[in-house]
């Protein structure tokens, strides 16, 4: 199809590259909280969810830093000019985006990053909102489908979350713990006593 259209098979295929990409980023960072938490038990320092989350994203967000200004650098030095002149816009939209992704953070820590994706796409909601709002746009009619679409599949993966917690995750009170029975282990033990004893009528004779 042509460019940027719906049937554009390039499109697409970066966009599943970099959902792909995405994903593997959420599973590495969910491992470095738990990683974080981990090593306070070890050290008998507990850090907590939030801290875990936030370190971690304290950490990529000078990752990025380096690696933008180092491409900007390169590329086209005449960027940080441009950046310069537009710094306070940028800031607030900078300030914003550091809350959401401390959200996003924590969220990959305290659960799985599919259920945190999962209940994110109400970004997708609250940008349309904010699109009517600022920018007088009204949302077509695909847009209202889609907003619909993605509200039924995240009460249905909260509610298939909410019904299988029980089944997966059983409170200790209620585990079971089996014991052996007595009958079983009385007979193995007089069995295994009888063979390690000598038997009695070659002693007497």
């Amino acid at each position: 199809g042509e460019v940027g259209s719906v049937w554009d098979l390039r499109s697409a295929w970066l966009g599943l590259s970099g959902g792909a990409l995405l994903a593997g980023t959420s599973l590495t960072l969910r491992e470095a909280g738990l990683i974080l938490i981990a090593e306070g038990v070890l050290v008998a320092q507990p850090v907590s969810p939030a801290v875990a989350g936030m370190t971690t994203l304290v950490a990529l967000l000078v990752i990025q830093c380096v690696v933008v200004i180092g491409v900007m650098a390169v590329r086209d030095a005449s960027e940080f000019a441009r950046v310069m002149r537009r710094l306070t816009p940028m800031a607030f939209t900078g300030l914003l985006s550091a809350l959401g992704s401390a959200g996003w953070f924590i969220g990959y820590v305290m659960a799985a990053p599919a259920l945190v994706k999962s209940v994110g796409q109400v970004e997708f909601i609250a940008a349309i909102v904010l699109t009517f709002v600022f920018f007088r746009e009204r949302p077509s009619r695909t847009e209202w489908v889609g907003m619909g679409i993605i509200l039924i599949s995240i009460l249905m993966l909260l509610l298939s979350t909410l019904y299988a917690a029980p089944r997966s995750h059983p409170p200790a009170s209620t585990q079971v713990r089996r014991r052996p029975t007595p009958c079983l282990s009385t007979a193995t033990t007089l069995s295994s006593h009888r063979r390690s004893r000598p038997n009695g009528r070659h002693a007497i004779g």
